[in-house]
């Protein structure tokens, strides 16, 4: 035997509309001003025309033995520039014998 259930019907009764609520026009209006500010740089005005920092400096290159490169080194220190670069340079001629060189570069400021 089947059995008569009563099973009431589900009407759902009307909602709020979906109309502009504050919620919504809030997120709208937060997504619009990120979206516009996004591009520009919050920096005030004076801080954005300001030319970047560049350092000038002055370079001078030796070639040097390999035996006296550190007296080159020091002497050069000693008047103030900084050794920017030691560069070993191989004999063009393999066997052919000889010192090693090595150029020196050396920088200040200018």
């Amino acid at each position: 035997m089947i059995a008569n259930i009563n099973i009431p019907s589900y009407t759902p009764k009307a909602s709020r509309s979906l109309g502009w609520n504050p919620g919504v026009l809030t997120a709208l209006a937060v997504a619009l001003f990120f979206a516009l500010s996004s591009g520009r740089d919050a920096r005030p005005a004076a801080a954005q025309t300001a030319p970047p920092i560049r350092l000038i400096y002055k370079y001078h290159q030796l070639d040097v033995s390999y035996t006296d490169a550190a007296r080159h080194l020091s002497d050069w220190e000693a008047k103030g520039w900084e050794a920017f670069q030691v560069v070993p340079i191989a004999n063009p001629i393999p066997g052919a014998g000889g010192p090693m060189r090595m150029v020196l570069l050396f920088r200040r400021r200018a």
